[in-house]
């Protein structure tokens, strides 16, 4: 039975310890971190005495009913004592995720509390410890966590704080750079870039590749490897992804309504964009937003992504097609993809990762490699791209070999859209 704080009706420090105890097990079997979060309200006491126990019993309710509201199922919020709360998160990927929800916390505390016609504003200071980089047992873990709690107490509060300064260093980096990134979204700083793709049976240009960067005010073009990994992290790659197919299908119309021949964009869908609910519902209203003849988006995703859960993306993909849009396998080659996925999944065309390709023509095996996915990939009716072309005896052997198209450096960096209509063909 879990034993509960009579005033918030949340396990004590007795359940919650019993509760971490059990955590540590599971995480220590299964290779996991969790952490280990101390909150604890800064001027309590003070604020006790200048409104009452009445006052402050109401606003530690509420300031509970805040905090469960924040918090995932699989988490467990105790209070502890006073003014003083535990939160135990499972099951965690990265520390700086970490701050995230501190984040969230301290922004919950930092709304004014309303109590008996009262106005009461209030803060907190948080400590936080990691399994299994802290410590193993709970003890450990409860001694770092407190060190952390006087640290952030000594920041002058209103802060957290891990164990170590530079763990909190970066989680403070991570959250301003996601403020940055949806400051970004809000002022349109982010702009589409353009990679050509050449086709090797007429070597005109066949195709596109969309790819994002962000004009920074101040730090100036920014390459997408160094946000869209934080992106896709706290979920805000949804937006910034929709914002990059909307784009597209727009630059793309506005190509053919000033008179070009109709080529093909491609478009990156991030792991966290498949698997969105409305993903389907969101590509049909771009289109038709845009006006943009299905035919000529070319969905694309990661190998990895492909297998991470076979039949989830085996509906969703035809769920796509059925949209009459291309679909494409990027990187291919370096995450072992049965080759039933190939025969099963609705895919147009398949992406030769660089990997195989930058030692081309002289390393014997990734040239037989490369023949092999060619010639298995159109014996089954898919196109094949070649990614991170970058000389001219890349393109021959790729072109005997009877490859599709090739992408990179060699035929042309990503470019701005108005670059872009330099390499294509008027209607006559």
């Amino acid at each position: 039975m879990i034993e509960t704080n009579a005033l918030t009706s949340l396990p004590n420090r007795i359940s919650f310890n019993e509760a971490t105890n059990k955590a540590l097990l599971q995480a220590g079997r299964n290779n996991t971190m969790l952490a280990l979060l101390l909150i604890d309200m800064d001027h309590f006491q003070e604020l006790k005495q200048a409104h009452g126990p009445t006052v402050t019993h109401g606003l530690l309710e509420e300031l509970s009913k805040r905090f469960r509201a924040l918090l995932r199922a699989s988490d467990t919020l105790a209070h502890l004592e006073n003014d003083e709360f535990a939160l135990l998160l499972t099951d965690l990927e990265q520390t700086k995720l970490i701050g995230l929800v501190a984040e969230k916390l301290l922004k919950a505390c930092a709304e004014p509390f309303k109590l008996n016609s009262e106005e009461v504003l209030l803060t907190a200071s948080i400590g936080i410890s990691t399994f299994p980089n802290d410590g193993q047992t709970l003890e450990e873990l409860q001694k770092k966590v407190a060190d952390a709690l006087y640290q952030a107490k000594k920041q002058g509060g209103n802060n957290y704080q891990f164990t170590l300064p530079q763990m909190t260093l970066e989680a403070h980096h991570f959250m301003k750079l996601q403020a940055a990134l949806r400051e970004a979204l809000n002022n349109n700083e982010f702009r589409m870039y353009y990679q050509p793709k050449l086709d090797l049976k007429t070597w005109g240009l066949s195709g596109v590749e969309a790819l994002i960067r962000w004009e920074h005010p101040t730090y100036g073009l920014i390459d997408p490897l160094k946000f869209i990994p934080s992106a896709e992290e706290t979920g805000l790659i949804l937006q910034i992804g929709e914002w990059t197919l909307r784009e597209a299908c727009r630059a793309s119309m506005a190509w053919q309504n000033k008179g070009y021949q109709p080529i093909s964009v491609a478009v990156n869908l991030s792991p966290k964009q498949l698997y969105q609910p409305e993903l389907i519902k969101i590509v049909k209203a771009v289109l038709n937003e845009s006006a943009l003849d299905p035919r000529y988006l070319d969905l694309e995703i990661a190998e990895m992504t492909v297998m991470d859960d076979t039949e989830k993306v085996n509906h969703i993909l035809h769920g796509l097609k059925n949209l009459g849009v291309t679909l494409s396998v990027d990187d291919f080659g370096i995450g072992h993809t049965s080759i039933s996925y190939l025969r099963d999944f609705p895919i147009n065309t398949v992406k030769i990762d660089q990997s195989f390709i930058k030692s081309l023509p002289l390393d014997p095996k990734n040239a037989a490699i490369t023949t092999a996915i060619i010639t298995l990939a159109h014996q089954l009716g898919i196109k094949v791209v070649a990614e991170g072309v970058e000389t001219m005896e890349q393109v021959k052997f790729l072109a005997d070999q009877h490859c599709d198209q090739v992408q990179g450096y060699f035929i042309s960096r990503p470019l701005p859209a108005a670059k872009i209509v330099a390499q294509m063909t008027r209607i006559k």
